[in-house]
């Protein structure tokens, strides 16, 4: 958030990801998680699938394990008004 241009992206990539509150097919868990990374310029995407301590044999903690797709976005330009 320490630009105009990274909120606004935050703002973008937020509302295309997200599932709208309340929405009659959401489910009422997690079960799997999505990052953004920005870093060098770039924003890098990761999916990952949280496991349960109870999915996991002799294990005492959740774990997150990369499920994929996986990309990374080079932001070009970024109009004004936008």
């Amino acid at each position: 958030d320490s630009s105009e241009e990274l909120r606004l992206m935050k703002e973008l990539l937020s509302q295309a990801f997200s599932v709208p509150e309340g929405h009659r097919k959401s489910k009422p868990f997690y079960d799997h998680m999505i990052s953004f990374f920005y870093l060098d310029s770039r924003v890098w995407f990761r999916h990952y699938q949280i496991l349960e301590k109870a999915d996991i044999k002799n294990s005492e903690e959740s774990q997150l394990v990369e499920i994929g797709p996986r990309f990374v976005m080079t932001p070009i330009r970024i109009f004004s008004g936008s």
